[in-house]
Parts: C-alpha cells; structure tokens; sequence
C-alpha cells in the first residue's frame, strides 16, 4: 500500500506542479466558454480562429491561413468551405498564382467581428476575474511572454 499511496502522491504532485497540465485545464476551461457563445452564433472554434486571423489582415492564401491558426490545410479547406456557404468569407482568384485563391471576408464576415470581439473580451473577462486587476495584467504579460519564446 504505501508503494500506491507513493506513487499517488508522485503522479498528484508531478500533475499538481505541471504547467502543461495547468494550462491544458484552463484552456479546456475557456475553451468551453467560447464554444457555448459560438454555438449560439452557429460558428465553431476553427471557424471563429479563421475570421478572427482573417480580421487582422484577409487577401492570404489558405496556406497562409493554416500557419496562422496552426490547422491542417484540409482543415481550413473545410472552415472556409463552411464560412463560404454562410456568405462569412469570399475566395478571389490570385492575381500571381492560377492555382490559389486569397481568401477575404466578406461585408458580412466583416459586419459580425465587433460581435466576436465582445465575445473574446466577455469569455475573457469571465475567465480572469479570479485574479485582481493587477494580477490580470501580470498573467497576460507573462503568457505573452511564453507564447514568444
């Protein structure tokens, strides 16, 4: 028993101490948050990154869009394919290559990114209000810092 109770306490504290596992727990945690108010949107998540890295600067091939967002380009093939039926993104020939396409967003793609920003800055509010305004400010600093290296 005490070799379990050792090892219990081995695998509770290597988990405990993780930050892998820490950040993999808070990301499932907001991840979930957004997808409820994607859902409600009929959008989700890979869609959500597409429109957003779209927001920062669309007229990028599709190659270009899975580097972004780190998704497969099959992936992305079938978000935009989806985004393109709900008149969200337009694909335009590209004028240097005849096999690629720049991908944009459309009037009405564009006309719902201050809704997605409201979701971003209310999932994320919800998400730090553990932590007091300064500690919030240090946290996103620090994440930053990582998400560099």
């Amino acid at each position: 028993m005490t070799k379990t109770t050792t090892l219990s306490a081995q695998a509770n504290e290597t988990r405990t101490g993780s930050a892998g596992w820490m950040i993999q727990v808070l990301s499932n945690r907001l991840g979930e948050q957004l997808r409820g108010h994607l859902a409600d949107l009929d959008l989700t998540q890979d869609q959500f990154i597409v429109m957003m890295t779209l927001a920062e600067g669309d007229g990028v091939n599709q190659t270009e869009i899975g580097k972004r967002v780190r998704l497969k380009n099959y992936t992305v093939t079938r978000v935009l394919d989806a985004l393109e039926a709900r008149g969200l993104v337009e694909r335009q020939a590209d004028k240097t290559s005849r096999r690629a396409h720049l991908v944009v967003l459309t009037g009405e793609g564009q006309a719902l990114m201050p809704r997605l920003f409201e979701i971003v800055k209310a999932s994320n509010a919800g998400f730090l209000s553990a932590l007091s305004k300064k500690d919030q400010v240090e946290f996103l600093r620090l994440l930053t810092q990582l998400v560099q290296a």
